[in-house]
């Protein structure tokens, strides 16, 4: 089911956005911060938002808001439910506005999803996929943990493509909090498929 804004509603998240976009872009105008000083870039869009954090040429992102992918019901895992978002996705402007920042593979230090919604994390895999980010933290997430069903919606299929994401170009994952956990050693090659099954288990495995 596509959500859709009225007349004022549109014009309002539009006012909004630019208004934002121009204090952003005034900020900007500053030059770079100071060593040691922290900028937080919001960019709020309709039901959605990305945050960047900045500090010491150094970047971080929580969240990165809606994707233009959703379910059509093809693939059984990802049933097509009702309330889920439609034509919203916002990737191609948070990831503009990424590299604008200047932020590469090489200065993403990390990627926080903060749960498995699309309003959060639907663009996450788009945003890992390009640049890299060093750790990305999100909770485990599986479709047995909610107990209302109506609210399952698209997040097994967010969720999933996180994941992928990480597993494409080997990134550390992080889902558990736990003070006595201790990292294993790897086991097996790169060239051995038991091996990258172990690892990818260990990084599952990552605590916060």
């Amino acid at each position: 089911m596509e959500r859709r804004l009225g007349l004022p509603g549109a014009m309002l998240g539009i006012l909004l956005c630019a208004f934002v976009m121009v204090l952003l872009g005034s900020s900007l105008a500053y030059g770079a911060p100071k060593d040691g000083e922290v900028r937080i870039h919001v960019m709020p869009y309709n039901n959605t938002d990305a945050i960047i954090v900045e500090c010491d040429g150094k970047f971080g992102v929580v969240d990165s808001g809606e994707d233009s992918l959703s379910p059509d019901g093809a693939d059984e895992r990802y049933p097509l439910r009702g309330g889920i978002t439609v034509g919203q996705g916002i990737e191609s402007q948070v990831i503009s506005y990424m590299e604008m920042l200047g932020i590469t593979e090489d200065n993403l230090e990390f990627y926080i999803g903060t749960h498995p919604h699309s309003d959060h994390i639907g663009s996450a895999a788009d945003v890992i996929r390009k640049f890299h980010p060093k750790t990305v933290y999100t909770p485990l997430y599986s479709d047995s943990f909610i107990s209302e069903e109506t609210r399952l919606w698209d997040n097994r299929f967010v969720y999933d493509r996180l994941i992928e994401a990480v597993e494409s170009y080997d990134g550390k994952l992080v889902q558990y909090l736990d003070p006595d956990w201790a990292e294993v050693p790897e086991l097996g090659t790169d060239g051995d498929e038991g091996g990258r099954r172990k690892r990818w288990q260990r990084r599952r495995r990552a605590q916060w």
